[in-house]
């Protein structure tokens, strides 16, 4: 089965999609930093990713066309700091979509924030992804998947913990399963062989040789004067707990704004790191990212998504696939 990954980022999905068996022949993102750390993973992903905007990716042949469109619009932290939610200027749905419309695949995965409820319109759908007939009683959940009826999908969307995947992570987010030939639905991984780390003090171990930055560092006086003044930043931002799964690993770092603390077992307050970031987005160690700057290495884990969950739902693809 042929696979391209649109937003693919630094490629955390896609080593998902080539653990599951998957022939990944292609990917594109817009950011620059996220495609080089892509294709400086040999290990792990095909050297397949360019740098460019998706409506002027040539889209390789595939079966399956995967991605996360940006979730910048529909997150969380969205919802707090302000957002239009489809109409906002970072919605790319509709591009994702118009993908979809170029490639023609056979299977389409999408996965996205969970907060996307919220950003409805039972009056106006976007004509986009859905006739404007059409009424969304879960919000834009509704028109993206009847965007994917519409275009002759079955469709199976589902909200998922990555935890449950094996992750040491809980992470909430969308998964959208669309095939014209297969009932797809995502597997319930509730009873998972873990072979990792399940919390955030065993993602604490030795980090590699090429590592140019510590699992974690103390917080400065200055951090911790930003983190005392607004006493709703930890309620907004929790600090990762050692002896628990971390929850979501945001993607900024900036100096002077402690963004991903950890809460050391001493009760001190550190900065979480990008190896630390990555383990708890569930990668290997071998995942190098000392080819880019600490910022862009953050932003990079940080957006991506955890490889686990998407292995289990293609591979569940290739199994149906196989059986059919």
């Amino acid at each position: 089965m042929k696979v391209v990954e649109c937003f693919c980022g630094a490629g955390l999905s896609s080593i998902g999609i080539v653990r599951a068996g998957a022939d990944l022949v292609g990917a594109c993102d817009h950011d620059l930093s996220a495609v080089t750390l892509f294709n400086s993973q040999p290990g792990l992903l095909p050297p397949v990713a360019t740098c460019c905007d998706l409506d002027t990716y040539e889209i390789p042949p595939c079966d399956l066309l995967s991605g996360g469109p940006v979730c910048k619009a529909f997150s969380p932290g969205a919802a707090i700091f302000g957002t239009k939610g489809k109409d906002d200027d970072r919605n790319t749905f509709p591009l994702f979509f118009r993908a979809i419309d170029r490639a023609k695949p056979t299977h389409v995965l999408i996965e996205n924030s969970f907060g996307m409820e919220r950003f409805g319109d039972e009056e106006e759908n976007d004509p986009n992804l859905w006739p404007p007939t059409a009424m969304a009683s879960n919000g834009y959940i509704d028109e993206i998947a009847g965007g994917l009826r519409n275009r002759g999908y079955k469709v199976d969307w589902t909200e998922v913990d990555c935890y449950n995947y094996g992750v040491p992570q809980h992470r909430r987010r969308l998964i959208f399963l669309g095939s014209k030939t297969h009932d797809w639905k995502m597997p319930a991984v509730f009873e998972w062989d873990r072979e990792g780390p399940s919390t955030v003090g065993e993602c604490m171990g030795p980090i590699p040789e090429n590592d140019p930055w510590p699992l974690t560092k103390p917080c400065t006086e200055a951090e911790m004067t930003y983190l005392l003044r607004d006493p709703d930043r930890l309620k907004r931002h929790p600090s990762q707990e050692m002896h628990k799964a971390g929850h979501t690993v945001v993607s900024v770092y900036r100096k002077g704004v402690p963004y991903g603390t950890v809460r050391m077992k001493d009760k001190s307050l550190h900065m979480c790191g990008p190896r630390l970031a990555a383990r708890l987005q569930g990668l290997p160690d071998s995942y190098r990212f000392d080819m880019v700057s600490r910022s862009k290495a953050f932003e990079a884990i940080g957006n991506g998504f955890p490889p686990q969950v998407i292995e289990a739902a293609v591979r569940t693809l290739l199994e149906a696939d196989h059986d059919h």
